[in-house]
């Protein structure tokens, strides 16, 4: 379950917008010391061996690196990223609502143009949750109104936004950003950035929920800067989240795009076939390698948020051994 409608503590809209699950973070954020502490999926989730081929190991690896290390400012600043942002919000959140918008609003007032849509959403749900509709209001008509912006539409049926719903300019702004959303969905497809053979070797991408490609390529390049035999590309959903940004839904569907992709390139003569997801991205990866004849000879799950096991580990875990494919959970 996603989990909308509820506090954004008990909805947990961090990055990833998917309660109960911990808030993720990114391969960067998590950090990643060169695939060293492997573990099996049945010691994280329940109690069947899997077993990890020695000879699927990924060389080459730079470790550690951190995300939160930022990007050189103009004026020789680090800066943080708007997710890393986020998620000290919510941290912040966990001890008052306002302390935690004073926190955002700080850090979105010093570089509003680094700051997008689910920035926005934060401190409208944290000024709402605060009891304050006419600041909550303020900043989604900025989103909404002022920039274009548009959210699922249950995004936006949330507790923290609640004293709103009386409001005819809420709703209003609420019917723009659904009929963004609808128009939306109507147009998106699935992209994989694969073009051609270019390296020995493949690495591929797969974004968490609201997120995209674009995300994915920066999140995982670190571990492959300067090592010219990995090719990275990346796959994204076809499945709009918000303005932007996609997500995978936990069914039958959604991870097709995924399959397809592996599929595409498994017999492009490649060295070694390594797919890493972040959150519900690991799960249209396992849905893929289950669900469909593709196979890789590595997973790597960074903070794995995994529906597919509450019905289908058995399966799952048989299709892992029969193709012999690696996992190490991050």
């Amino acid at each position: 379950m996603d989990g909308e409608g509820r506090s954004i503590l008990a909805q947990d809209k961090g990055p990833q917008s998917q309660a109960p699950a911990a808030r993720p973070q990114s391969p960067a954020v998590r950090g990643f010391f060169a695939l060293s502490k492997a573990q099996s999926i049945s010691a994280h989730f329940r109690k069947t061996a899997v077993w990890f081929p020695k000879r699927h190991g990924v060389s080459g690896t730079r470790a550690p690196f951190d995300r939160r290390q930022g990007k050189e400012n103009t004026d020789g600043r680090k800066s943080e990223k708007e997710n890393d942002i986020l998620e000290k919000t919510l941290s912040i959140a966990e001890n008052g609502y306002a302390e935690a918008y004073r926190f955002l609003l700080d850090a979105y007032e010093q570089a509003p143009e680094a700051y997008g849509p689910q920035t926005l959403y934060f401190l409208a749900c944290l000024v709402g949750g605060a009891e304050r509709p006419e600041a909550a209001l303020g900043w989604l008509r900025t989103a909404i109104a002022d920039r274009g912006w548009w959210y699922r539409p249950e995004v936006l049926e949330d507790d923290d936004l609640a004293q709103l719903n009386g409001n005819a300019e809420f709703w209003s702004l609420k019917a723009c950003s659904d009929m963004r959303y609808a128009d939306a969905v109507s147009q998106a497809e699935a992209q994989f950035s694969w073009e051609r053979k270019t390296a020995e070797r493949l690495f591929l991408a797969v974004h968490g929920n609201t997120q995209n490609g674009q995300t994915a390529r920066e999140d995982w390049s670190p571990i492959l800067l300067g090592n010219d035999r990995w090719q990275l590309e990346t796959i994204q959903s076809a499945e709009p989240d918000g303005y932007g940004t996609y997500r995978w839904s936990y069914d039958m569907v959604s991870y097709l795009p995924v399959a397809e992709a592996i599929k595409k390139v498994q017999n492009e003569g490649y060295q070694k076939l390594v797919c890493g997801g972040f959150s519900a991205g690991c799960d249209a990866l396992l849905r893929a390698v289950t669900f469909s004849p593709v196979r890789c000879d590595m997973l790597l799950l960074q903070s794995p948020w995994l529906p597919v096991l509450q019905e289908h580990a058995d399966i799952l875990l048989q299709a892992l051994r029969q193709k012999d494919i690696a996992i190490r959970i991050l």
